[in-house]
């Protein structure tokens, strides 16, 4: 089932049925859970104790004797109930319990014209496979639910929500301050809800009418992987100078040089790795699933690999095991790293990277 469809669905009334959901994106998954919630709770919370009913279920917990009594419950006052049914981390399950699950679920479709019954996995506890091979969990609930993925959004569909949330600022978007937001921020939108949040009220209390990329950075929380990915990306690219301003951010966090050093290797390392994916036709889910990666920064660093060669990033990995070494052998402090990055200026500028 699309989400469009599940949309029309809630709207209709009463939309009843057993659904599972899954996907990337649990902003959008457990808005679309609060409507059905909505849709049987009404706006009296008073009956919400017994016609919107949460059951949430951490690492390795399940209790199928709550859904069963919680499913089998009769709604009050009301001709429509809403049971969620929350995993934090489903694949955490031991395989008789996710046979369990399925089996009680099974039993209740079509039995249970007055409910709407939703299963719900959060994204980082459930592997769904992928569409040509669902994992086995999905491939069975697919048989009898209504199984509704919640991927990414795009970015176009992103950037005019983001545009929204800041003309509540009374701002607009300045020249490249969208997707400065989305390429440090990622694609999540809870945490870019956040971001924006910060970003607009900073833009808004300096007395702006528009967000600028200068007003991103100021105040873009960007985690030290996401740091190590730019910085190599720079140096890959032969952008000296933004592979410095990214290290003395670095510095001026007090970040132990060797691990900085590490991160920046680790990252390089994984560009070349999604270079060698590339040339065996390999695509960037694939490569995802197998260095354990999100899709999307998995999706950056396929991009930043495609505009280098193979014999570049090799080049480039080698370097930067040779900064390593220098760096365990008596070089102190980021001397090593400094060095790195200069040493690529000049042969990276015709050789590329992402931007």
């Amino acid at each position: 089932m699309e989400e469009r469809e599940l949309t029309a669905r809630i709207k209709g009334g009463c939309p009843s049925g057993l659904y599972f959901f899954y996907g990337d994106e649990d902003f959008t998954k457990n808005r679309r859970a609060a409507e059905l919630r909505k849709a049987a709770a009404g706006d009296d919370p008073s009956f919400a104790a017994f016609n919107a009913i949460d059951l949430f279920f951490g690492e390795g917990e399940l209790d199928l004797g709550a859904i069963r009594d919680a499913v089998s419950s009769p709604p009050l006052m009301s001709p429509f109930k809403c049971v969620t049914v929350s995993h934090s981390a489903l694949d955490s399950l031991k395989e008789k319990d996710r046979t369990a699950l399925l089996d009680l679920l099974r039993s209740f479709a079509g039995a249970v014209p007055d409910t709407a019954l939703v299963v719900k996995a959060t994204s980082d506890g459930f592997d769904p496979g992928t569409k040509k091979k669902p994992s086995a969990f999905l491939r069975e609930a697919m048989k009898f639910m209504d199984c509704v993925e919640f991927p990414y959004e795009t970015e176009s569909r992103l950037g005019r929500w983001m545009e929204r949330h800041f003309a509540e600022y009374g701002l607009t978007a300045g020249p490249g301050a969208i997707q400065r937001i989305l390429d440090a921020a990622g694609h999540s939108m809870y945490r870019l809800e956040g971001e924006v949040s910060k970003i607009g009220a900073y833009a808004a209390a300096r007395g702006a009418d528009s967000v600028t990329v200068d007003d991103v950075n100021a105040c873009i929380a960007r985690t030290e992987e996401e740091d190590a990915f730019a910085l190599a990306n720079a140096v890959l690219a032969g952008d000296t100078a933004e592979a410095l301003r990214i290290l003395n951010l670095k510095k001026g966090r007090r970040e132990e040089p060797s691990y900085v050093l590490a991160q920046v290797t680790k990252a390089i390392a994984d560009l070349e790795t999604a270079s060698l994916f590339a040339a065996e036709g390999r695509d960037r889910i694939d490569f995802a699933r197998t260095m354990k990666m999100n899709e999307y920064r998995a999706g950056l660093y396929y991009r930043a690999a495609s505009q280098a060669s193979p014999k570049r990033l090799a080049a480039l990995t080698e370097a930067a095991v040779a900064a390593d070494r220098a760096m365990k052998t008596g070089a102190s402090g980021y001397l090593p790293i400094e060095r790195l990055i200069c040493s690529q200026s000049a042969p990276a500028q015709a050789a590329g990277g992402a931007r």
